[in-house]
């Protein structure tokens, strides 16, 4: 049997709408975020609707802070993550600015001071 080695895995950047890339570090790894993706693509409508069917429905579901809180979350989280146009899309970054800022911040902060200034005293 031969083994083939698989090349060009990278799935933390794919084309095509509504793709999953792999997410990046900052992830808490919660479903909250795929179940809220789900709620919106099963909420979406595939059909317009004209001024009367939209003031039939407007009132028809729970209207409390947390359903609209909950809708809202649920909005944002599908409108920014389907990829509409389909081309590519990324979850992480190259470009990591707190790492850089992290490490400067620990090299500034090294424990180095400035030198003494002796000869501004008198010595007896």
């Amino acid at each position: 049997m031969q083994y083939r080695m698989i090349q060009n895995i990278n799935n933390g950047a794919l084309t095509g709408q509504k793709s999953m890339p792999q997410k990046d570090i900052t992830s808490n790894n919660e479903s909250q975020f795929q179940l809220g993706r789900l709620s919106y693509i099963r909420s979406l409508n595939a059909t317009t609707q004209n001024e009367t069917q939209k003031m039939e429905k407007k009132w028809y579901q729970n209207r409390d802070a947390s359903s609209v809180i909950s809708n809202r979350r649920n909005n944002s989280i599908g409108n920014g993550s389907l990829n509409a146009s389909g081309g590519l899309y990324s979850m992480t970054t190259y470009e990591d600015k707190n790492y850089e800022n992290a490490a400067l911040r620990r090299v500034r902060a090294g424990g180095s001071v400035a030198p003494a200034k002796k000869a501004a005293r008198p010595t007896i």
